[in-house]
């Protein structure tokens, strides 16, 4: 075999050489005889791939063709290799294992040959068709039976010169069958497996002397089995018999069994009857709608044996009866439409029983409530009652109606789509009823003005942010509860015009702060929305004040402030731009360390009533530090200058390096 990767040689003798083919390709072969040698190239074709029970068409396009189909074993067991076709005369059908060194039933006109495999053999199952003929045959490859687990010897005869072991595989219904005998010491036991007593499932072997000696099955499976025994020869009547009481069974007599220790000879005697067997009951159990009974059988308590086996009796099926819906009410479930089966009690969706319904109640319905109605008026002392009704089942619900005046509704205000509010400088959150109405809260002793802010930007670095807008509202009580009026007059009465810091001096910061010139104006003259200006001027204090939850107004502990207007005292302007009046406060003394700190500013404004009643408005909050604003003002001056020096040395002393591409020597 000049090339093992295509073919593999199997059986050899005088006359010739069997090959096995491994895959498809080119082979060549070389015989030699003495001196002399031979050699033939042949082509092999792929087999093709069947699985189990699986039916393939098989055809030859020459004469003598061998056409090949390969098997892999999905499971240990034993395996029919079958085919069928209109003539098989003269056809040879067998199945070859791959890389095994011989071919396994190998015949002409067989239907049916049969292999031993182990799970994932693979075997190559071929038909050759006689020359001069050619057709079709179908093949299918079958598990017939298991494999065995488990092989056992048995010794099934003994006598003065012979024994006899018999195969037993287990389970009983698998099927195996023995490759081979092997014999311990020979000089004991012969063994000729052309023996006519031989067979794949028992043999006989001679005794040749006395002494104790194994003998070893291998079946086709792998499974191997041995059995151990002491043999010998003995004088005429000289035996040395052992005793040994085999008890009877439910259905098997019991005896006593003598066998000669020395040769082996055995009989038996003492015969005692079968004992019979001990019937047991098995309780009939009876069908329900969906599932199987059985009738009443019996069996042996003892062997287990089946004595009269129990039979299937099939399912009844329901019984059902069509119910109607009944419609859920206010006050009560309903039941939906279904089929009632009267036997099990079950419900199903569907008149033939498939689809079970495990719940059948209909909630109950929401109540058409109609709208609260005032029953009993909330006072100061008392909350009051209100009440409504629903419209389907007349049901009455009745809620405390409190006492209202610290609650402020915004519905219809403008203000519905706001978060919060401020009053007195404080924000005030909005919240929403159980009809999703909005409103808020008033404090205690709050004043009559409410404020919104507008910033520019919801970054969350502060240092960005800053109030770009303020509406202003004021806050009444009527008869029906606090009221809110928007007051455009005084639209943006505070703006927002920047920061800035020193740079030269003392280190310190300040916040500058427009009004309009016709406002400022109509507030120091007659009045603006029934309010005269008293004073207006900035608030200011380090954010860590406010870190606790502590209010940015007057007043506050840490919260400083000072006045650039004050009426009949003071009216300084910082700037004016035309349309505008600018005013600013400054706040200074502030160490190097104090350069890190962010501080909290915002102006204020005090206005004056018709009743000589004052409230205080404050516009948006604005965080900076003097670090900061030295950063935002670093390409300000002139490299080298003193303001340009003063700048960068709080920039380095705030932020070290971090921005000295940026600086200038």
């Amino acid at each position: 075999n000049l090339d093992s990767e295509v073919v593999s040689i199997s059986n050899t003798d005088d006359t010739g050489c069997w090959f096995v083919p491994q895959k498809a390709g080119t082979a060549k072969l070389r015989v030699t005889c003495g001196d002399s040698s031979a050699e033939v190239t042949v082509n092999v074709h792929a087999p093709k791939t069947i699985a189990l029970d699986e039916t393939l068409s098989v055809s030859s396009y020459v004469s003598t063709s061998n056409r090949l189909l390969s098997f892999t074993a999905p499971e240990t067991g034993r395996y029919a290799f079958t085919v069928e076709g209109a003539d098989r005369a003269g056809m040879i059908l067998a199945s070859y294992s791959v890389g095994k060194e011989y071919a396994q039933n190998y015949g002409e006109n067989s239907e049916t040959v049969f292999c031993n495999l182990q799970k994932e053999d693979t075997y190559v199952f071929g038909v050759e068709f006689p020359q001069g003929k050619a057709g079709t045959v179908t093949a299918t490859v079958q598990l017939a039976a298991q494999a065995p687990e488990k092989l056992e010897l048995i010794l099934t005869g003994r006598y003065t010169n012979t024994i006899t072991l018999g195969v037993g595989f287990f389970p009983r219904n698998s099927t195996d069958r023995i490759e081979s005998w092997q014999v311990s010491d020979p000089e004991i036991l012969y063994f000729n497996p052309n023996d006519a007593q031989y067979s794949q499932y028992s043999a006989s072997f001679i005794i040749l002397k006395q002494g104790e000696v194994t003998v070893t099955a291998t079946s086709e499976s792998g499974l191997t089995a041995s059995y151990t025994l002491t043999v010998g020869t003995c004088p005429d009547g000289q035996h040395s018999y052992e005793t040994k009481v085999v008890p009877p069974t439910c259905t098997e007599n019991g005896y006593t069994l003598h066998t000669c220790s020395v040769c082996s000879d055995v009989y038996a005697d003492s015969l005692i009857k079968a004992e019979g067997h001990t019937e047991v009951v098995d309780k009939a159990k009876t069908p329900t709608c969906t599932e199987t009974g059985l009738t009443e059988g019996k069996h042996c308590s003892v062997c287990g044996e089946v004595l009269i086996a129990q039979k299937i009796v099939s399912a009844k099926g329901h019984t059902l009866k069509e119910v109607a819906e009944t419609p859920a009410t206010c006050t009560a479930n309903g039941v939906k439409a279904h089929y009632h089966c009267s036997v099990c009690k079950k419900n199903f969706a569907d008149a033939n029983g498939t689809n079970e319904l495990s719940d059948i109640t209909i909630p109950t319905i929401e109540h058409k409530w109609g709208e609260w109605e005032a029953t009993t008026p909330a006072t100061p002392e008392a909350d009051g009652e209100e009440t409504r009704k629903c419209a389907s089942c007349q049901k009455e619900e009745t809620r405390p109606l409190p006492y209202t005046a610290d609650k402020l509704e915004l519905t219809g205000t403008g203000l519905e789509n706001q978060s919060v509010v401020w009053i007195d400088g404080v924000p005030v959150p909005v919240e929403k009823d159980d009809a999703g109405n909005p409103y808020v809260t008033l404090p205690e002793d709050a004043s009559s003005v409410l404020v919104t802010y507008s910033f520019n930007t919801g970054s969350a670095d502060r240092h960005t942010q800053y109030p770009t807008g303020m509406q202003v509202y004021r806050i009444e009580e009527t008869d029906s509860g606090m009221t809110v009026q928007h007051l455009p007059e005084l639209q943006n009465l505070l703006q927002y015009s920047g920061c800035s810091i020193r740079i030269t001096g003392v280190k310190g910061i300040r916040m500058i702060t427009s009004i309009s010139k016709s406002t400022r104006s109509a507030l120091t003259g007659g009045g603006l929305a029934g309010y005269r200006l008293v004073e207006y001027g900035t608030a200011i204090c380090r954010a860590s004040v406010l870190e606790g939850g502590a209010p940015m107004v007057l007043g506050t502990s840490g919260v400083k402030s000072n006045y650039a207007y004050k009426r009949g005292v003071a009216d300084p302007i910082f700037k004016d731009t035309g349309s505008l009046i600018q005013y600013t406060n400054v706040l200074v003394g502030f160490t190097d360390e104090d350069c890190k700190e962010d501080i909290a500013m915002r102006p204020y404004i005090i206005l004056e009533d018709e009743n000589g009643d004052t409230v205080t408005i404050y516009g948006g909050i604005v965080y900076r530090s003097i670090g900061y604003i030295a950063y935002q003002n670093r390409k300000a001056f002139t490299p080298g200058s003193a303001a340009y020096e003063y700048v960068w040395n709080i920039i380095h002393y705030v932020y070290g390096k971090q921005y000295d591409a940026d600086y200038k020597k």
